[in-house]
């Protein structure tokens, strides 16, 4: 790893304890509508005084920190908890430990269920499996759920070949006549492919520009990727899944990479609002 992101690295991992204690504490306060990233794409959510969490997961899951003790505390404001698939960056399997027992409402899609049987019985009534396109209403926000596009084309002849990705589900939620789309990690940029969403106020693009590609000066999706976030209907795109260190720098997103996805986007189409989100932010909805 370069020197320079490991030394980013290493300031990440040492301010990250303060960082996590400082979102749940804001995260539990009441305030405006807004979310925060936990983690590099994992979400702590407050709207209308509803808390939940998507892919709830922490630094020391990815790294070589000191693992942190999860107190139910931490999480004991949330009115439900979701997760999109089963990637090592999204699932925390320590943390769900932790709070398993808590007497809220679970979205697992299910093919996750196999994997988290230990720590969710299957028989928890209070397990919800998503259905893409069936509707899901918690504490007063609807939820949409929607077949995530966590593919790749590889280029190889065979279907099989041409394929590579995980089952995922992306989510869109909506309340107060607001509505913010959480497409998930995508891997293949195909308009056919995009969802058919309607109008939103923010999407949240999990930043991918291509396999090992990180270190090139030019990644080769870059494009791709711009022009299918651009074919949204949104008003704003929040850009992250940065520093997930949990990666080897060549796939190992850095703000520079999001800088000059955002810098074509405003050319492209300067009427939407970009905003780029690392871990510890807080982004108002």
């Amino acid at each position: 790893m370069p020197d320079d992101i490991e030394t980013v690295k290493l300031r990440s991992i040492e301010e990250y304890p303060t960082i996590y204690s400082h979102i749940i504490e804001q995260w539990k306060e009441e305030g405006e509508d807004a979310f925060w990233l936990i983690y590099a794409a994992n979400y702590l959510f407050r709207w209308g005084g509803v808390r939940w969490a998507v892919d709830p997961i922490t630094m020391s899951a990815r790294t070589s920190a000191k693992n942190p003790v999860y107190p139910e505390s931490d999480f004991n404001r949330a009115d439900f908890i979701i997760l999109t698939h089963r990637h090592a960056d999204h699932l925390d399997k320590k943390l769900i430990k932790s709070i398993a027992h808590l007497n809220i409402p679970w979205i697992i899609p299910e093919f996750l269920l196999g994997e988290l049987e230990d720590l969710i019985s299957k028989r928890n009534s209070r397990i919800i499996i998503p259905k893409a396109g069936e509707q899901i209403n918690l504490s007063g926000i609807s939820i949409l759920p929607y077949i995530g596009n966590h593919w790749e084309n590889t280029g190889g002849q065979s279907e099989t070949d041409m394929q590579h990705g995980v089952p995922s589900f992306s989510y869109l939620f909506s309340a107060n006549q607001k509505r913010w789309f959480l497409p998930g990690d995508t891997r293949t940029y195909e308009i056919m492919n995009l969802p058919d969403t309607g109008k939103l106020d923010g999407l949240i693009a999990h930043l991918w520009l291509g396999r090992k590609s990180a270190l090139k000066t030019v990644p080769p999706l870059q494009d791709s990727f711009c022009g299918y976030f651009l074919a949204f209907n949104t008003q704003r795109i929040v850009i992250s899944h940065l520093h997930e260190w949990g990666r080897e720098a060549e796939d190992l997103w850095m703000e520079k990479h999001a800088d000059a996805v955002v810098d074509t986007m405003r050319v492209l189409n300067p009427a939407i609002l970009f905003e780029i989100a690392l871990t510890g932010q807080k982004v108002e909805i």
